[in-house]
């Protein structure tokens, strides 16, 4: 964060409100999302146990894909929007200057042009060209790395740990922002 206060872009620094407001973005960006990603990779892994094994199998090998397809599947945001602030182009379509841009998340990672079986979860998956940390480019997700090593350790740990178990049909967050699990059952087997 001293870092972030301190910088300075062209001779200017953020004002404590722009500071702040980052700061919140920070903690809540890499919070939610996580768990989000958690909640709906951890159903979909109950939903289908032999995925569960073929990860345990060798999971150094295999859990950086399986987090690939965890946030594929997942898709913790729905929707980016941003206002065009010259007149442009984005695949041939004029954008004028003030009109939004809406990128759709699930679109992007469920798009059978892209992906074999987009409907699908596997662990297995790859290549993975997810954009669930952003289409690359100057907006990509700075807390991607951070992410994928929560994730990773996380799961090796959960699914080493835990006893078979059934997770219930999610209660979903009414949102469409964030593609989120509200309250999801979890009993032992």
């Amino acid at each position: 964060m001293t870092n972030i206060v301190q910088a300075e872009v062209d001779g200017h620094r953020l004002t404590d409100d722009e500071a702040g407001s980052f700061m919140v973005l920070l903690a809540s960006a890499g919070n939610d999302t996580t768990k989000q990603a958690t909640s709906h990779a951890f159903k979909a892994l109950t939903d289908n146990p032999e995925q569960i094994s073929w990860l345990l199998d060798d999971w150094d090998e295999r859990g950086a894909e399986a987090v690939d397809e965890f946030v594929r599947w997942s898709t913790p945001v729905i929707e980016f929007a941003r206002h065009a602030v010259v007149d442009t182009e984005v695949a041939g379509t004029p954008i004028k200057a003030g009109e939004k841009l809406v990128m759709f998340y699930c679109s992007g990672n469920f798009d059978d042009e892209v992906f074999d079986r987009p409907l699908e979860f596997d662990v297995g998956r790859t290549p993975n060209p997810h954009v669930g940390f952003g289409g690359g480019g100057p907006h990509f997700c700075l807390g991607k790395q951070l992410a994928v090593l929560e994730l990773k350790h996380l799961f090796r740990e959960l699914l080493s740990r835990l006893p078979e178990i059934e997770v219930a049909e999610p209660e979903y967050v009414h949102s469409d922002f964030v593609h989120g699990i509200k309250r999801m059952s979890v009993r032992k087997l």
